[in-house]
């Protein structure tokens, strides 16, 4: 952005973007793959996501958009795309914000995983 908009205080959501390569997280099939903006696959693991490890239910394909961290292998969750084949893409972005932090907060996504070969999340 090179001139401030004249609304951006009341009219734009804006948040710090944490150090990183921007990537989408999914999760499906019993395991969750990161990927880069232009696909090239950067993690495949376990995750607490719904259907992202395979002791969880078949619930359908949960893609989030995220900063991936390489040094510390911690994802920043940013945007939600999709939650258990439910389409949140076109929604407004505070619907969007409202409904991922609800979401994540549900399913104790977020922090510290007792098992290190699962990804780790943040927000």
């Amino acid at each position: 952005m090179i001139k401030v908009p004249d609304n951006l205080y009341r009219e734009w959501l804006v948040y710090a973007a944490p150090d990183g390569v921007k990537c989408i997280v999914i999760a499906g099939n019993g395991k969750t793959l990161v990927r880069d903006k232009s696909g090239y696959l950067l993690e495949t693991a376990a995750s607490l996501l719904p259907n992202g490890n395979p002791e969880s239910k078949n619930t359908g394909t949960t893609v989030l958009q995220g900063v991936y961290n390489r040094a510390s292998k911690i994802i920043y969750l940013v945007d939600l795309i999709s939650w258990e084949d439910e389409m949140f893409i076109d929604c407004p972005a505070e619907h969007r914000l409202i409904a991922f932090l609800k979401k994540l907060e549900v399913y104790s996504i977020l922090g510290e995983t007792e098992d290190e070969s699962q990804l780790q999340f943040r927000t």
